[in-house]
């Protein structure tokens, strides 16, 4: 089952879910069987969109007051129509970020037991595809792109979750459920000022790891079976971290 959310903003742990797009995939024929779309709505606690989520998403107030439905009512359907559907593992594009945090923040808040959910192994096709090579940008659109078309809704929960799909059927599922049980660590490049691009170059970000043992550093989260290649590739040290 794919899942992907559009929601009042970007802070998985405060924001509100506000379109479920869902879409019951066959990964034998790589087709869909059945996709849902659904506006989430509760006038008493969902507070005004913002300018930039109506930008991003396209989707406004009064969309979600003329079309939303009760939250609570909305995941225990989709709850039960995975344990009805026999479903084997959740798909998501950067959900292990995005779309699980916020779901099972959305669960907590509203008091939804969805003990299916909860409890579903997830793939992440930002990260458990195991890519050669390795593409330019894993961000959707791109990969997209990369594999020859486009998804003409972008940040509308359907079409965002069929574009997954879509991608990752040009994968042997097996594949990418073996990967996606790769753990990943954290590392960090030894770089100077000066030789900052160097990291950059090889999609280092510049972050803070952990609370109290270092300050901000140029850093990767890769799989673990990645790093040794990573060591032999770059012109500078790089250390492992603790996440």
């Amino acid at each position: 089952m794919g899942i992907d959310f559009e929601s009042t903003g970007l802070d998985v742990k405060t924001e509100r879910i506000t379109e479920i797009g869902a879409a019951l995939w066959d990964a034998i024929t790589n087709r869909p069987l059945i996709t849902v779309g659904l506006f989430l709505y509760d006038p008493a606690t969902y507070a005004p969109l913002n300018a930039e989520v109506i930008r991003i998403t396209g989707i406004t107030d009064e969309m979600l007051k003329e079309f939303g439905t009760d939250p609570t009512k909305n995941l225990n359907w989709l709850d039960l129509f995975c344990k009805q559907h026999r479903v084997d593992f959740l798909v998501g594009h950067n959900s292990t970020h995005f779309d699980r945090p916020l779901l099972y923040a959305e669960l907590d808040r509203l008091g939804v037991a969805a003990p299916t959910l909860r409890t579903l192994p997830w793939l992440d096709t930002m990260t458990d595809i195991p890519f050669v090579p390795e593409p330019d940008s894993r961000k959707l659109k791109y990969l997209a792109a990369d594999h020859g078309f486009l998804n003409p809704f972008a940040h509308r929960a359907v079409f965002d979750i069929l574009t997954t799909f879509q991608v990752l059927a040009n994968y042997d599922i097996q594949d990418v459920i073996e990967y996606s049980k790769v753990p990943f660590v954290v590392v960090r490049a030894v770089v100077s000022f000066d030789d900052k691009q160097l990291a950059k170059d090889r999609k280092f970000s510049w972050e803070k790891i952990g609370d109290k043992t270092y300050s901000k550093c140029w850093v990767k989260r890769i799989k673990e079976n990645q790093l040794d290649q990573l060591i032999k590739d770059c012109p500078f040290k790089v250390v492992q971290l603790k996440e």
